[in-house]
């Protein structure tokens, strides 16, 4: 693990509060508000117990099971699998990959160009100032994370299985909730930015429509909700369609989100993906022909040789009306 020696209590000089998400906590079975003080380490009103560790608040499991392959067919995706070079692990390229991609998400702890260039394309025109706090929704490892908080964000973040790379980010707060609660584990407008970066996708639709709503609940007046997901008219759709089962189309979640109040700001189309082999040459591209690697894919000279709407992503700035 990368050794990040930043002093966590200040960033660019200002002193930080460590706890500032102590009062930002609520039961994701019951909706409650809750206190974490290391003595009671479970929701009083519907007694789900949570453990807390550093950082890594963990809640009880649901019992919610997930979809998954039997028989013949879990083999059979198994074995092939196995023998694709552009997923095996035991492949060259994938073991180059992996080298790239723990290269960039150290740089997502210190570099402060790829902070700022991110910022510039995705936060530009918001307003967020120094200190806002920011929930990333399906944070996985924590690429949004480091770069959040090296721009003097408060960030919290949320998923579904815990991952070690977060004891990086110790003024950050990341809630591990298994599917199946029916409530974000964050209060009512706790956050000033709500970052969905390839997630809602897993949402089946009759949930995705309740997550909108918990995004709208959990946002301040004015806060807003960024989602970048992939383009299903884009080329290449059919790897995220296969991964996910579904893609949304950038006009159903337009119609969700103004259902629930939320207004947009803006939205675009990023990302370069072929007509042809849309992998193997994406691979080429940005593995094998780029001097820094970078899990972003925007702004390239290639991508505007597509049409934006055949782009690999579609991005929507939503932001919740004040009158709410």
């Amino acid at each position: 693990m990368t050794d990040y020696k930043q002093d966590h209590n200040q960033h660019d000089g200002v002193k930080t509060d460590l706890d500032w998400w102590q009062n930002k906590i609520c039961c994701p079975r019951c909706g409650k508000n809750i206190y974490v003080d290391g003595d009671l380490n479970i929701c009083s009103h519907c007694q789900l117990g949570f453990q807390m560790d550093k950082n890594i608040l963990c809640w009880e499991r649901s019992d919610f099971q997930t979809e998954s392959v039997y028989g013949w067919k879990r083999y059979y995706e198994g074995v092939k699998y196995r023998l694709d070079p552009m997923a095996s692990p035991y492949s060259p390229l994938v073991v180059w990959t992996k080298h790239l991609v723990d290269d960039y998400y150290s740089r997502t702890l210190w570099d402060k160009h790829l902070a700022q260039d991110w910022k510039q394309h995705y936060l530009d025109g918001l307003n967020l100032s120094s200190g806002a706090n920011v929930l990333d929704h399906g944070c996985g490892r924590g690429r949004n994370i480091g770069l959040l908080s090296q721009l003097g964000l408060n960030v919290a973040g949320q998923e579904i299985e815990n991952n070690t790379w977060w004891d990086n980010f110790p003024r950050a707060l990341v809630q591990v909730v298994s599917p199946g609660y029916h409530f974000l584990p964050w209060r009512d407008q706790s956050f000033n930015l709500v970052l969905d970066v390839g997630v809602i996708g897993h949402f089946q639709p009759d949930l995705l429509e309740e997550y909108c709503k918990e995004v709208q609940r959990v946002l301040v007046s004015g806060g807003y909700w960024l989602i970048l997901e992939a383009n299903s008219k884009g080329y290449g759709a059919w790897m995220p369609r296969k991964h996910y089962g579904r893609l949304y189309s950038l006009k159903q979640v337009q119609a969700m989100a103004f259902k629930y109040g939320l207004e947009e700001v803006d939205h675009s189309y990023e990302g370069f993906y072929a007509p042809i082999f849309p992998r193997f040459l994406n691979f080429l591209r940005k593995q094998c022909f780029r001097s820094s690697f970078d899990m972003y894919d925007y702004g390239s000279r290639i991508e505007k040789f597509i049409p934006e709407e055949r782009r690999g992503l579609w991005l929507l700035r939503l932001q919740k009306g004040r009158a709410l």
